[in-house]
């Protein structure tokens, strides 16, 4: 093919001077000129070279994003600024569900059927709906005693409103054991809560 010719969508050849191709009766386009062999040459080698600088950054990745965490890293120590954040959104339902406890605990003291009631009600939206819907947390201790604290906080209220109903099920002894129970894991895991707080 002449340098010159033109080409039709087709691929026939046609001379230079014609719009319409002579098999077809397509557009005939002229062909740009070719790249010379040197600029071909360099282009190649520039697309390689970005192409090998791409593949060793994405594999700097990977090995950085696989390697083990060593004690005192940056990365290693950055549990606590998360453990703030999660704590940022988990404190009000656990100050809630703790003071929901005490509430039902002075309800049964002081025999107050309408202030039991109420805290229970707290206690069963706070345990299971409100702190429930902040785990897991960053610290795998406190998820573990936070479920425990909303398993028994969660038992405790049904029980409440079984004994502020008047149930004929005698669930006093129980409710006051998972009430204890619950106030002791709540305290457990603010004590740990707090301890890596303050150690930030």
């Amino acid at each position: 093919m002449s340098r010159d010719a033109g080409v039709c969508p087709n691929h026939h050849v046609n001379p230079p001077d014609w719009e319409l191709c002579g098999q077809c009766g397509c557009p005939i386009t002229t062909p740009e000129p070719t790249m010379t062999r040197p600029r071909r040459t360099g282009l190649l080698a520039t697309t390689a070279l970005i192409m090998l600088v791409l593949a060793v950054g994405v594999g700097l990745g990977q090995l950085a994003a696989n390697a083990p965490l060593r004690p005192g890293s940056q990365t290693a120590t950055q549990g606590t600024p998360s453990l703030r954040e999660w704590w940022t959104a988990a404190e009000q339902p656990f100050t809630d569900l703790q003071g929901s406890v005490q509430d039902a605990q002075q309800a049964l003291e002081g025999l107050n059927p309408g202030g039991l009631l109420q805290a229970c009600q707290t206690m069963h939206r706070t345990a299971e709906v409100e702190l429930a819907g902040t785990l897991p947390s960053p610290d795998p201790v406190v998820t573990s005693e936070l479920r425990a604290a909303i398993e028994d906080g969660h038992t405790a209220a049904h029980h409440c409103l079984s004994v502020a109903a008047g149930s004929a099920n005698n669930y006093d002894g129980e409710f006051v054991a998972e009430l204890d129970q619950t106030n002791r894991l709540l305290h457990s895991a603010y004590r740990r809560i707090n301890k890596s707080l303050t150690a930030g």
